[in-house]
């Protein structure tokens, strides 16, 4: 694996991705939010690079147990931070066609890390979930992340229907079948 120095020098968006979509298969490592936030930092301008390093870092929030307590250390604020940044930057008031097609991803994500940290935000990750499907209604994966986020919060009847709408757009995946 590149180190993350050679990747932020080499000015390629696409091998960025590439090694954040490889460090989201690397188990919890101490040095995994120094490596997305060098990456990330690298690419300020290339948004396609901190939806991946949003994800990234979400990707890691998920493997935790799901009855675990809400993370709130290093990694899920790394995330948050991330997201928020990124959602600011895809506001549809002063974005360009590509950054507004990626407002719904940025959303997912900021929602994600935000149900994966704390309770306390909550109505916000609500509020962002339902925007990403306002934006992307037909996109089975954000349903899905949805219905994880009425799940753990135990509001299992909205839960059933954001998967159900997952499947109904064509997810079909072991995880859906479990959820």
């Amino acid at each position: 694996l590149a180190s993350a120095e050679a990747v932020a020098a080499g000015a390629d968006p696409a091998l960025a991705i590439a090694y954040l979509s490889a460090l989201r298969t690397l188990g919890q490592r101490p040095e995994l939010v120094g490596l997305v936030s060098r990456v990330a930092e690298a690419y300020e301008e290339a948004e396609s690079v901190q939806l991946a390093a949003a994800a990234t870092l979400v990707a890691h929030l998920t493997r935790r147990p799901i009855d675990a307590p809400p993370d709130e250390g290093a990694l899920s604020e790394a995330a948050v931070s991330l997201a928020e940044r990124l959602v600011g930057r895809t506001s549809s008031s002063s974005s360009s066609s590509s950054s507004s097609s990626l407002r719904p991803f940025a959303l997912t994500q900021l929602a994600n890390a935000l149900r994966l940290s704390s309770r306390r935000r909550d109505d916000e990750a609500r509020a962002h979930f339902a925007e990403a499907v306002a934006l992307a209604p037909d996109n089975a994966d954000i349903h899905h992340d949805e219905g994880l986020f009425h799940k753990a919060r135990g509001r299992f009847g909205e839960a059933l229907a954001a998967f159900e709408r997952a499947e109904a757009l064509g997810r079909e995946d072991k995880a859906l079948r479990f959820n």
